[in-house]
């Protein structure tokens, strides 16, 4: 049976979060296609862009041209908001693409269209999508967090206490001076309300410069000192 084809498209914003880079979306594309059996032709990008016109970007254009001239069999993004967050725009691309028989697949939201997917269906994606909008991104960042870990990538900032150098976690002097004195006065039995005046008082900060709250004392007592997890 022949493989069906496909053209992958990839887009970063301005103010976007910062995992969500062209390498990190390319290497999950590569993997809804082959967890699909598609063969990945090509994956057309557009980096740092700030609009929403979709013919206003290469890479996107770069898609439409394959799609009209029918050159692949399936479109794939890693969520909906790559292509256009403009309901009109990607109500008309969705057309296009039933229209030439193609499908439409997003690593977030999975089959967005196809020549048997009712158009209506994508109607109602669009309807629901601000009120998803908000748990899409924490799936978005839960998951991408975990691929970040299968790969062995550093996930997040240091936690308080410790700094990475060259991708390895190790301590920061100053940090650990300040952890050094919540234990001491925790072991002389010092309340916690007691610890954040003393610690104020003494000028120790956060890394933000503001006040060491209680929540952050526990979470360092709580936490072994010999490691940074």
């Amino acid at each position: 049976m022949k493989r069906k084809t496909a053209i992958g498209y990839c887009r970063t914003d301005k103010n976007g979060p910062a995992y969500l880079n062209v390498e990190y979306q390319r290497g999950e594309l590569r993997d809804l296609c082959k967890q699909k059996g598609f063969r990945l032709l090509k994956i057309a990008t557009d980096e740092e862009s700030g609009g929403n016109s979709v013919i206003a970007r290469p890479g996107a254009l770069a898609v439409l041209k394959a799609v009209h001239s029918r050159a692949v069999d399936c479109v794939v993004i890693w969520d909906a908001a790559r292509m256009t967050t403009d309901d009109l725009q990607h109500m008309e691309f969705v057309n296009l693409l039933v229209e030439k028989g193609m499908e439409y697949w997003s690593v977030i939201e999975g089959q967005l269209a196809d020549s048997k997917f009712p158009l209506d269906d994508f109607v109602d994606y669009l309807a629901v999508h601000d009120s998803q909008a908000r748990r899409l991104i924490a799936e978005r960042t839960k998951l991408a967090i975990q691929r970040k870990q299968e790969r062995g990538e550093r996930v997040g900032r240091a936690p308080y206490g410790w700094m990475y150098e060259y991708r390895r976690l190790v301590p920061n002097p100053a940090e650990q001076k300040m952890i050094r004195r919540i234990h001491r006065l925790r072991h002389n039995g010092t309340s916690l309300r007691t610890i954040c005046k003393t610690l104020w008082n003494e000028r120790y900060r956060t890394r933000v410069g503001t006040k060491v709250s209680t929540s952050q004392i526990v979470s360092i007592l709580r936490r072994p000192r010999s490691t940074g997890e």
